[in-house]
C-alpha cells in the first residue's frame, strides 16, 4: 500500500511585517490576518519542534521574501483602513489582495505536483462596513473611547 507523501502546509501572516505567525486569533484584535494554505509532496516539508508541519528551510525563506515583496505592495492599504479618495473601500480591495495574492505565489513560489496552492483565508478584523465619519454621534462616542481606552460595557464590539 502506498503512503501519501502529500501534507497540507499553512502559513500565517498580517500585514505588518509577522510572517508566520503562532498568534492565536482574536474577532477583536483589530488586526487583519491572511492564512495561506499549500498542499505540498516530500521532501519539500518538515515537522517542526512543536510537531506542526512547515515548509523546508529554503522555501520558508522564498516565502518569507515573496511575501514581504507583496506585504510592501499592500501595506499603505492597511495603515489608512482602505479608506481613499473615494471612499471607504474595503470588499473592492480585498478582492485585489486576494488576486494578488494568489497570482503572486502561483507565479513566483509553487511548484507543479510539489507545491501548490491549496486556499487563501481572511482572518480577524476585516471591516466591510463603516458608517458616517462625520456623524457628531459617532464622533462623540471616538472620542468616549480614547478618553476612556475603549468602551467599559463588556458587550460593546469597539
Amino acid at each position: 500500500m502506498a503512503t501519501n507523501t502529500i501534507k497540507p502546509v499553512s502559513i500565517l501572516f498580517n500585514f505588518f511585517g509577522d510572517l508566520d505567525l503562532k498568534h492565536k486569533i482574536l474577532d477583536d484584535d483589530g488586526v487583519e490576518f491572511i492564512r495561506v494554505r499549500f498542499l505540498v509532496d516530500a521532501p519539500y516539508y518538515t515537522v517542526n519542534d512543536e510537531g506542526d508541519l512547515i515548509l523546508i528551510s529554503q522555501y520558508r525563506t522564498q516565502l518569507a521574501e515573496i511575501l514581504t515583496d507583496f506585504i510592501d505592495r499592500h501595506v499603505d492599504h492597511f495603515d489608512t483602513g482602505f479608506y481613499t479618495e473615494s471612499g471607504f473601500d474595503p470588499l473592492h480591495y480585498a478582492t485585489k489582495v486576494n488576486q494578488d495574492l494568489q497570482q503572486t505565489l502561483t507565479k513566483q513560489f509553487t511548484i507543479p505536483n510539489k507545491i501548490e496552492l491549496f486556499q487563501i483565508q481572511f482572518l480577524g478584523n476585516w471591516e466591510i462596513y463603516v458608517g458616517d465619519t462625520s456623524a457628531e454621534l459617532r464622533q462623540k462616542t471616538l472620542r468616549e473611547i480614547r478618553k476612556n481606552g475603549g468602551f467599559k460595557d463588556d458587550d460593546s464590539d469597539f
